[in-house]
């Protein structure tokens, strides 16, 4: 994912947070707040209650890859924040896929 798509920094992503529409499923929490004229960003948390660096990093270049193959049709102006519930730790790729997926679709960010 390019650098200007990042959400950074910590403050933006706290005010998606604290001021973003959320959904959630087992896998995952998608909090969105559009920003009209802006470029679509994305962040991604995964906290450290779900187990290791090496495990924490494993479901974020997950959630990442699963982001980067539906860009394309995120429209442009969103902010998002994908953060992993702990349910994910014990997920395959596809079933994190549909997860991602599906909230995406519930949010109305991809059709």
């Amino acid at each position: 994912m390019r650098q200007e798509h990042r959400l950074r920094p910590r403050a933006e992503v706290g005010k998606v947070y604290r001021e973003g529409r959320a959904w959630k499923n087992r896998a995952a929490a998608l909090y969105v707040l559009c920003s009209p004229g802006k470029k679509t960003q994305v962040a991604f948390a995964v906290p450290k209650r779900l187990g290791k660096a090496s495990k924490r990093n494993l479901l974020r270049r997950r959630f990442r890859e699963v982001y980067r193959k539906c860009q394309p049709s995120v429209p442009p102006g969103m902010r998002m924040l994908f953060m992993a519930r702990a349910h994910a730790a014990s997920l395959t790729f596809c079933e994190i896929e549909d997860s991602v997926m599906d909230l995406l679709r519930r949010s109305g960010v991809v059709q």
